[in-house]
């Protein structure tokens, strides 16, 4: 059974220390406390947070979102994913804000698990960053009941929001096969013939009674045929 994960918190930087953390490349080999869902990184060399971002804002589909929000001296995440969108990608969103202590940021970032009971938090101070597994079951904590509004609103609007022409959600249907025959129009007065019964195991006693009379044996009779000379 597939599960979805809910990531949210706040970090907040130096004045200007969200500009440059936005061109900070995304390396999550740079940490060994990865764990679990973090384990594995992004293939190819690191890349800027800008580009991170860019691609992000693009994502989503139904209630999926990732959200960042940016000011000059604080970063905002809200962000609902599943878990085919979470899987392979879950060291470089973790790194994405991990990144940020190289600009002076401190504060928390969340993952917990909506659907699994695992949850995870990173948190970023004067010293360093830290990321462990926590041991509480954060599924029905008022943090995550905030991203699962937050993911139903997200989805509403997207329901709302007309579709534009060449779209996945603007499907047209297909038209039919040329050289298909079309189907033969259905009476409702004409019935299907009955099935026969198959025919009884013995004859109906009147039947028995008829055929009686020829089936016994013919016996001598003691008078003479007419015209015949033979006696018994």
């Amino acid at each position: 059974m597939g599960y979805d994960v809910a990531v949210w918190g706040s970090l907040k930087l130096p004045k200007g220390g969200a500009d440059t953390w936005r061109k900070l490349p995304v390396d999550g080999s740079a940490w060994n406390d990865w764990t679990m869902w973090f384990e594995y990184g992004e293939k190819g060399p690191p890349r800027p947070v800008e580009q991170h971002l860019s691609e992000w804002a693009k994502f989503g589909e139904g209630s999926e979102h990732f959200t960042v929000e940016t000011g000059p001296s604080k970063v905002n995440v809200h962000a609902f994913l599943s878990q085919s969108a979470f899987v392979g990608r879950a060291q470089s969103i973790a790194a994405l804000f991990r990144v940020a202590e190289r600009a002076g940021a401190t504060g928390e970032i969340t993952f917990a698990g909506v659907g699994s009971p695992l949850a995870f938090r990173l948190t970023l101070s004067k010293k360093g960053s830290t990321f462990e597994a926590l041991d509480e079951d954060l599924e029905t904590s008022p943090e995550v009941m905030k991203v699962l509004e937050a993911a139903r609103k997200v989805e509403q609007e997207r329901r709302d929001k007309p579709q534009k022409k060449g779209s996945k959600a603007a499907v047209t249907p297909r038209p039919a096969p040329k050289n298909k025959p079309p189907a033969a129009p259905r009476d409702s007065h004409l019935r299907p013939a009955r099935r026969r019964s198959p025919p009884p195991a013995t004859p109906p006693p009147r039947w028995r009674e008829c055929t009686a009379s020829w089936r016994a044996p013919i016996r001598p009779s003691s008078s003479p045929l007419p015209g015949s000379s033979i006696t018994a």
